[in-house]
């Protein structure tokens, strides 16, 4: 847990930090009038922003309907007014999307992309939220949707920002309730675990004028089988181990996960130009993990059968998370203000027992502090063609792991990383649009008596370049840096069985990482794309040879040891997107690509390609309230270090089908998976190092054969609008993720 010197420490840097982003905002605000008519979350679009002939006026009795031309470009960000046309024959908010160009959303799965990209965030009245919240709202809320590709600020380094503007004044309550199972018959997933996975979820949303509460809750259960073997020789030890294959129905490895969140928050708007949210979060889960083998073991020439049994747990898992985030408009002057803490703590188990009488134990108590937090101000000059934005951003990690039953301290490990950004965007036509970001990050990490600080450059660019409706260009480079995982800093070792050694590297140096990526759209509905990105500070496990003399005997004991080093890798995918609405009722979505990975440390280095694609087909029976679709997907995975190549490429076909009901209150869905693969879906592994060297293979293809998931999804919804609407000429605030 963080201790009060430290949150002292981080009080009066973040203070300092606040004061000083603060202080230029409320001067210009004080030379100002009290408050710009462009409000923080105006509703109504200017007069001016469409074109004269597109408005029509309709009344009846309760409210005055405004129609218009729905889109207005303001810098990068477009606004969608959302009509009566768009709302039609959309379920909730995530349907509500597909009607916008370059988005595409597949209810069957919840998963939406823009232009082909799934690097996504979503907002609600500029507050981010989960996003599977989001998606599942009711469409009746909402009046517009803001789009604002490669956003700034704290949401630097995602594609395009979402942001959903509920309707003013809007009074009413909204609850969602779902239920999903995965079923794998035949026993697929092991003898008595054909009920693989049960996800329950539970949403409200009170909505009164200025007010929004929300209730999030949902639990997730799941048990999943697989056998993947492995021989393993250690030559300096005259010691090999086989693992033998058995029915591979007959999983040698178990992994179990519960898993249950509780989420409360509440908004308030005082006026449109300054609101305050408040969420907390509580999430009590366990995971366990068994894994039971037979080996062939050679041991200085003699062999013999051996049984292996070994347990991983986090018993006692439980994380609370608390939020506070102020948005204010001052002037022309955009400000974001956000505090988070969040504290965990769990139990760390790990059991292995042999039928050589070898056995390890080891049982660890961890507590982990975590605060994020920081300051966000922008604005747009010169008619949306200017955008200026400052952001300071302070992450503080503090790690301690002790002995769960001695108490004796293991590890302790704190790190600090504040980052200070400035974003300028230049948009000199509705063509064309440029975005710089730039700063430092101050990285420092104390572990025991080791504390080491880094000062590290973020660059980002970004052109945008839409010539005509038929083609556009995009272009980005970015390079940032990141920092090596708890477990990779540790400073202590243990082993992890008889002959091999593991440690962590608190000497290890931040991650600094560079990507270029390119992408070529065409007619708003083919994207060509091109992602490379590599460092010289990856951080992988390198396994050297290492001994000791034996207290019992006197003999020179050899074994494996692993420590996190840093070395080099990049990365290399290009691929093709399409969409299309073939027919008012049938839509196709395919995305493919290849992908190139390498990596090396000194005189290692491995490397390997694969392949990965998405077809998906749908069929829209709007009569029945019917949704039919059809899916081929392909997944290749991929994975290198210095030492290891690992490959596995599996495919698998989904037919499902979705009826709504009671006035689309009810929605039932049905995905089924053939038992048929065009894959040959085996997985395979080496490893090579002076005294270890490993040989994996296995194919788990199979056990989605035949697998169900049946999902129904209730829900309720009932609200209104205060009548009065007045039109005036106060500009939608696209500009702006506010």
């Amino acid at each position: 847990m963080i201790s009060k010197t430290h949150v002292n420490q981080y009080h009066q840097i973040f203070s300092v930090v606040l004061f000083l982003s603060i202080m230029p905002i409320v001067c210009m605000a004080k030379q100002a009038s009290p408050l710009s008519v462009n409000s923080m979350e105006s509703n109504v679009l200017s007069a001016d922003s469409v074109a004269s002939d597109s408005i029509s006026k309709t009344r009846d009795l309760k409210e005055l309907v405004v129609e218009a031309s729905n889109v207005t470009r303001r810098g990068n960000a477009e606004s969608y007014v959302i009509t009566k046309d768009m709302r039609r024959g959309s379920r909730t908010a995530g349907e509500l999307l597909r009607k916008i160009n370059g988005m595409h959303y597949l209810p069957f799965t919840e998963a939406l992309t823009y232009l082909g990209s799934s690097n996504v965030v979503l907002l609600v009245d500029s507050l981010q939220k989960d996003a599977s919240y989001i998606k599942r709202q009711s469409p009746d809320r909402f009046d517009r949707i803001d789009v604002v590709p490669q956003p700034g600020g704290k949401y630097t380094g995602f594609d395009v920002l979402i942001n959903f503007h509920s309707k003013p004044n809007y009074t009413g309550f909204e609850t969602n309730v779902r239920e999903s199972i995965d079923i794998m018959p035949d026993g697929n997933n092991g003898k008595g675990n054909d009920f693989a996975k049960n996800f329950t979820y539970l949403d409200g949303t009170y909505m009164f004028n200025k007010l929004t509460v929300t209730a999030l809750a949902n639990w997730q259960w799941s048990k999943s089988g697989s056998n993947e073997y492995r021989s393993t020789d250690y030559p300096m030890s005259d010691y090999s181990e086989i693992q033998l294959e058995r029915d591979r129905k007959d999983p040698q490895n178990l992994n179990r996960l519960n898993n249950m969140k509780v989420n409360l928050a509440a908004d308030y708007k005082f006026n449109p130009n300054h609101k305050l949210s408040f969420q907390w979060q509580i999430n009590p889960w366990t995971r366990k993990n068994t894994y039971d083998y037979l080996m062939r073991v050679l041991d200085h020439g003699n062999e013999e059968h051996v049984g292996l049994h070994a347990q991983s747990e986090s018993r006692n898992n439980l994380s609370n998370t608390f939020g506070l985030n102020y948005l204010g408009r001052f002037g022309q002057w955009n400000l974001d203000l956000s505090a988070n803490y969040a504290f965990n703590g769990w139990r760390s188990y790990y059991d292995l027992d042999r039928t050589d009488d070898y056995h390890l134990l080891y049982d660890r108590k961890d507590k982990t502090g975590y605060f994020w937090g920081g300051v966000d101000v922008n604005r747009w000059f010169g008619e949306y063609k200017w955008y200026l934005g400052f952001s300071n951003y302070v992450y503080v990690t503090d790690f301690n792991e002790k002995d769960y039953y001695t108490g004796d301290p293991v590890s302790e490990n704190t790190i600090v990383n504040d980052n200070l950004y400035a974003s300028v965007q230049y948009v000199p036509s509705r063509q064309l649009f440029f975005t710089f970001n730039g700063g430092i990050s101050a990285y420092s990490n104390k572990t025991g008596d080791i504390h080491v600080t880094k000062v590290m450059p973020r660059l980002q660019g970004i052109i945008n370049w839409v010539p005509t409706q038929k083609f556009a260009l995009r272009a980005s480079y970015l390079m940032q840096t990141g920092t090596p995982s708890l477990s990779q800093l540790m400073d202590y070792g243990q082993f992890v069985n008889m002959y091999k050694y593991q440690e962590g590297n608190p000497d290890l140096k931040p991650i600094t990482t560079q990507w270029a990526s390119l992408r070529l759209t065409f007619w708003r509905k083919l994207m060509l794309y091109a992602d490379y990105q590599f460092t010289n500070t990856g951080v992988f496990n390198i396994y050297s040879a290492a001994s000791m003399t034996t207290e019992d005997s006197g003999k020179m004991f050899y074994y494996a040891a692993g420590k996190y080093q840093n070395g080099k890798s990049n990365a290399l995918s290009i691929g093709l997107n399409f969409q299309q609405d073939l027919s008012r009722y049938f839509s196709l979505y395919l995305d493919g690509k290849i992908t190139h990975n390498y990596a090396s440390y000194e005189n290692y280095s491995n490397k390997v390609w694969t392949p990965s694609a998405s077809l998906f087909l749908s069929y829209n029976l709007e009569k029945q309230d019917v949704n039919v679709a059809l899916s081929y997907s392909v997944d290749g995975s991929g994975y290198v270090t210095p030492q290891t190549y690992q490959r596995v490429v599996t495919d698998d076909i989904m037919l499902g089908v979705q009826k709504n009901l009671l006035n689309k209150k009810l929605t039932l869905a049905l995905s089924y998976f053939l038992p048929v693969h065009i894959t040959k879906g085996d997985w395979k592994y080496r490893m090579h190092s002076p005294n270890m060297i490993q040989t994996g293979w296995g194919n788990e293809q199979f056990r989605k054969n035949n697998m169900l998931e049946f999902t129904a999804v209730f829900r309720f919804s009932t609200g209104k609008q205060v009548r009065k609407v007045t039109l005036q000429t106060e500009n939608a605030n696209v500009g702006s993720q506010f």
